[in-house]
């Protein structure tokens, strides 16, 4: 496949969202489709997840195929069958219910050496495609971008979601979800990339008449905040294409409703397939 057909340098942002980052995988199918290889890459929580093996050179199909035949197989999304079948079980635990850590916490050490076996890389450096992870620095809100070195405890500390998944400690620097300081890392590839994808999969607030949202729900006002700063970002300095599936509904520990929230980003990747034909014109033959 060509680095990109049309010439030009394009970026893509893959944005957090824990189970609605399976959105993502649509959006790399349509590249491929169109035969537009990504220049640069972004990512951030379940976009550095998703993103990392599209990056190593896995196409959007065959990313799909992982997710529904390893991850999310039928068999593994059946709790009677979970609970009948030892081996299937086994492997959920192993991959989709990781360790919990000492700080009582969700620890996701397994999952994430489980891509390195998909993926075949365990460095930046053997990464096709350049693409930077992003974390935030619990102690200051500051951005950490990292895009170079081991994979693993970047990885892990983009998707540390606070309270569930157990933060990484670098140095002075206690690391947790991306998505708190760079909901969709957009603004990373600007400068390098003449044109910039950029996918946000955070959900909007389901209103549910004057009833108050039940404690969990509360987790919400984050991503309220996290949208308010992208707004923000992008009334001075927008994507060239952006790109928010209609997600409402769908919570952050969801996977089981993988076909569901693949079947509500349609729209959104078919208006984006209108616009990179406006843009690109068609692929060639």
């Amino acid at each position: 496949m060509p680095r990109l057909r049309s010439g030009r340098r394009i970026g893509l942002a893959l944005g957090g969202g824990g189970a609605r980052g399976f959105a993502h995988i649509p959006v790399m199918e349509l590249l491929d489709e169109l035969k537009i290889r990504p220049w640069r890459m972004a990512g951030t929580s379940m976009g550095a997840v998703i993103g990392i093996l599209y990056a190593a050179g896995r196409t959007g199909a065959q990313i799909r195929k992982f997710v529904e035949n390893v991850v999310l197989a039928p068999d593994t999304l059946n709790v009677e069958k979970i609970l009948s079948r030892a081996r299937v079980w086994k492997q959920w635990m192993q991959l989709l219910l990781p360790k919990v850590g000492q700080k009582g916490l969700v620890r996701t050490d397994g999952i994430v050496r489980h891509l390195y076996d998909q993926a075949g890389v365990s460095t930046f450096e053997e990464l096709k495609i350049p693409m930077k992870v992003v974390a935030t620095d619990f102690w200051t809100g500051e951005t950490v971008v990292f895009q170079s070195g081991p994979l693993l405890a970047p990885i892990q500390a983009s998707m540390a979601i606070p309270v569930l998944f157990e933060p990484v400690v670098r140095g002075d620097q206690l690391l947790v979800d991306g998505g708190v300081s760079n909901l969709v890392p957009y603004d990373l590839l600007q400068e390098d990339c003449s044109s910039v994808i950029a996918v946000n999969v955070s959900r909007g607030a389901e209103r549910n008449g004057r009833a108050i949202p039940r404690a969990w729900e509360f987790g919400h006002t984050v991503n309220i905040m996290q949208q308010a700063v992208l707004r923000e970002r992008m009334k001075h300095a927008p994507p060239d294409f952006y790109v928010q599936p209609s997600l409402e509904g769908f919570h952050v520990l969801e996977f089981h409703r993988y076909h569901e929230i693949l079947e509500h980003a349609q729209p959104a990747i078919d208006t984006l397939r209108k616009a990179l034909l406006e843009r690109f014109g068609p692929p060639p033959a």
